[in-house]
């Protein structure tokens, strides 16, 4: 993923991850309500969001560890 930014831009100053949105279970859930949504749902939308975050930020961080700096901006 970075190789063709560092080959476009020379280097990566900062990433910046927004990520939202639901697992494939959530299409059949039948009631937005909190109380009504299983661990399932939730395991699997917490798994959408926080890896992609995870993944974008591993993918960076050698790269901002090599030339001493970088920003990571979470939202």
């Amino acid at each position: 993923m970075r190789a063709p930014t560092l080959d476009a831009f020379g280097r990566i100053d900062i990433l910046v991850t927004n990520v939202g949105g639901h697992g494939k279970t959530s299409w059949n859930r039948t009631s937005g309500a909190f109380l009504d949504q299983q661990i399932e749902e939730w395991d699997e939308d917490y798994e959408l969001v926080f890896r992609s975050h995870v993944v974008a930020c591993h993918a960076v961080a050698p790269h901002f560890v090599e030339q001493r700096s970088g920003k990571i901006v979470t939202v």
